[in-house]
């Protein structure tokens, strides 16, 4: 066996309850390190219950790197939030507009399955999505939803206020606010999340599509400098040259796979498991053989909470508090 239950400790599932002068429940999260990505598989069988932190490290380097943290890039949609914001916005558009949102969704997911066509068939280039062509599609379809919010009408509060209805994960709160200097970056739109940050008193930095508005504050285009999903590496080179973190004080938190190319060698780079998605996002690991990325990983936090995340940097900051 590769992969043995190193401890079990104690952290707070909320921390938020510890402002509101209520007692915090505690429950075990345990720390399981693993040897070879090959034994995800058997691992993922003992998934339910606590929370856990799978990690390649050892107990005392995961907790030496977690006290070194003053920094961190946050992935938005399934990380900070468990909602979608690309449906959120979906919400503004008419049935028709709507229904055409949804076949762009659908197409991009299932071309990573496509099936097999001839020359002789319309679709041969259209009906692939060839990997190194997907920001060209990420910046297609980011366009496309501007074009139809601005079909709509749509206004920059309305936009905003769609950001802001989208519920926080669990500890993600608290998570951005012991992280001082911190930025956002996603494959989506800013003004969405700026509205959610702004609404819950967590002002960031966002890399994301900027929608461009007219003198009456409605939706009239988008920037061309799109943040797609294989470009987030390149915000998070920006965001290290503006802001001069080292990279070993730099925490990288994502939930899907292509949140891999935030992470740099030597970050502490987390990917959140929900348990109700473990066994989809293993079968990314193993499908897309995705050795480089598990290579790069701190820590998979298998948890519908980011609250054991924030506990483990402030137990790793201050161990006898």
């Amino acid at each position: 066996m590769g992969w043995r239950v190193d401890t079990t400790v104690k952290l707070g599932i909320s921390c938020a309850r510890r402002s509101q002068d209520k007692t915090t429940r505690r429950k075990d999260t345990r720390v399981i390190s693993i040897e070879r990505i090959t034994d995800l598989r058997e691992v993922a069988q003992h998934l339910n219950g606590t929370p856990k932190l799978l990690t390649r490290l050892s107990q005392k380097d995961l907790f030496n790197h977690a006290s070194r943290l003053l920094s961190g890039v946050f992935d938005f949609d399934g990380t900070l939030t468990p909602g979608s914001q690309w449906r959120a916005v979906g919400n503004l558009l008419s049935d028709e507009l709507r229904v055409m949102d949804m076949d762009h969704y659908r197409w991009y997911h299932s071309r990573e399955k496509a099936t097999r066509m001839d020359l002789s068939h319309p679709d041969w280039w259209i009906g692939q999505l060839q990997e190194g062509n997907r920001l060209a599609v990420d910046g297609a379809w980011a366009a496309s939803m501007a074009y139809m919010l601005r079909s709509m009408n749509v206004t920059r509060s309305q936009v905003e206020n769609a950001g802001a209805q989208l519920p926080p994960r669990e500890g993600a709160l608290d998570l951005l606010k012991i992280i001082h200097r911190r930025v956002v970056i996603s494959f989506g739109i800013e003004q969405v999340i700026l509205g959610w940050l702004l609404f819950n008193r967590v002002p960031t930095p966002v890399a994301a599509t900027r929608l461009l508005f007219d003198q009456d504050d409605r939706v009239k285009g988008c920037h061309l400098n799109v943040v797609g999903s294989l470009s987030k590496e390149f915000a998070v080179s920006r965001f290290r040259t503006l802001s001069g973190v080292r990279e070993m004080e730099m925490l990288v938190v994502g939930d899907s796979v292509v949140d891999a190319s935030m992470m740099l060698p030597q970050s502490f780079n987390v990917l959140l498991m929900p348990p109700g998605e473990a066994d989809k996002t293993l079968a990314a690991f193993r499908e897309n053989n995705l050795e480089d990325m598990w290579d790069r990983l701190s820590l998979i936090l298998v948890s519908d909470s980011l609250a054991p995340l924030t506990e483990l940097i402030r137990t790793a900051r201050d161990p006898n508090p």
